[in-house]
């Protein structure tokens, strides 16, 4: 199978406020009225700064900025994140779903392994304040995304507690 030569990433800046990404769309063009959803802020970081390491253009960055900020603001006191916000940035919910916390992780431990160092400071400090609730996981999945980000973080950062959480979730993950 050929390798596409290029990939185009207009539609990820048409769906791009300075907010975040938008949750759904028409088309190409951004559905505003359903606002915009932490999953999707994670996916974008993840995706922007791929791009950014990829392309080398500053653009990526700013986009990742924006998705991370979200993140940021979305957090609640005790560590979880909001997930759903309407097309103001204000929040409709009183906590997300455990896998939007898995892929929030799994998004801040990318952001930390390989995006710019104030980002990765910045991840690092919304981490550690949502460490505590990995443990509280209840579902494979939201396990097995927060498990993607701690690899990610034990890949740049060598932590031996990181380590140590991380194979308590694979071995819950590879039980039969």
């Amino acid at each position: 199978m050929r390798r596409p030569q290029f990939i185009k990433t207009d539609h990820i800046f048409s769906m791009t406020s300075r907010i975040g990404i938008y949750q759904f769309a028409c088309g190409t063009i951004p559905d505003k009225s359903y606002g915009y959803s932490i999953d999707d802020q994670a996916r974008a970081l993840i995706l922007a700064l791929f791009l950014s390491q990829q392309k080398k253009q500053k653009k990526y960055l700013k986009i990742a900025h924006i998705y991370l900020d979200f993140i940021n603001r979305a957090q609640l006191e005790d560590g979880r994140f909001h997930n759903f916000a309407d097309s103001s940035g204000h929040f409709t919910d009183r906590v997300g779903s455990e896998d939007s916390f898995g892929r929030t992780i799994w998004a801040l431990g990318v952001c930390q392994s390989s995006g710019p160092k104030e980002m990765a400071e910045k991840a690092e400090k919304i981490f550690n304040k949502s460490r505590p609730k990995i443990k509280k996981l209840r579902y494979i999945r939201s396990k097995a995304y927060a498990a993607l980000g701690l690899a990610m973080i034990y890949q740049a950062k060598k932590d031996p507690e990181i380590k140590e959480e991380l194979a308590r979730i694979t071995k819950y993950l590879t039980k039969k």
